[in-house]
């Protein structure tokens, strides 16, 4: 159920264990979610104030971001680092669906620490400018109902970073295959 490259139709089956892309990016494709970073004025409602690690997505709804895209007529990579509240065994993963310009990309259920990546297909990306991301999450908890803590905000997950990586499709299909391939092995 948990996954870091859901398959290239966009709907994770089975997790994929790619190695993390942000330190092979420039600064310029990386929003920092973490307190000092450069999410803030990218993001639209849905989020918490920054906090030293991360920002929580918070509430039963939804969480917006956008990234500027100059209208590359070809995918790319979507990657997020993030965690999950999750207090088991009330609340043992939290439901994800991200959205890119209104279309699904992927859906997965977070329990943990991870790196999350979603192929996001061209022809969503063709016209340039700002490409607004939606991250729905509906089984946001406040840790005072589940948890012995005083926090009362509805809290799903804390993203850390989240990157766009432009790949030729080819070299992402076998990446994504010999990924797959090695999973299913294990």
């Amino acid at each position: 159920r948990h996954t870091r490259y859901p398959l290239v139709t966009g709907v994770q089956t089975c997790a994929l264990p790619i190695w993390s892309l942000f330190d092979l990016l420039d600064a310029a494709t990386t929003l920092d979610f973490r307190h000092g970073g450069n999410a803030a004025p990218h993001l639209g409602p849905g989020w918490s104030d920054a906090e030293p690690d991360s920002r929580w997505a918070i509430g039963t709804g939804a969480s917006e971001f956008w990234f500027e895209h100059p209208g590359a007529a070809r995918d790319c990579i979507l990657e997020f680092e993030a965690h999950a509240f999750v207090a088991p065994p009330v609340l043992s993963f939290q439901p994800i669906e991200v959205r890119v310009r209104g279309e699904t990309v992927g859906r997965f259920d977070l329990a943990r620490r991870t790196s999350i990546g979603f192929v996001v297909p061209a022809a969503l990306l063709e016209a340039p400018g700002p490409v607004r991301v939606q991250i729905l999450h509906p089984g946001a908890a406040a840790p005072s109902k589940t948890i012995d803590s005083r926090d009362d905000r509805e809290l799903t997950v804390a993203f850390r970073r989240a990157t766009r990586s432009e790949e030729h499709t080819s070299e992402l299909q076998s990446r994504v295959d010999i990924s797959y391939a090695v999973f299913c092995l294990k």
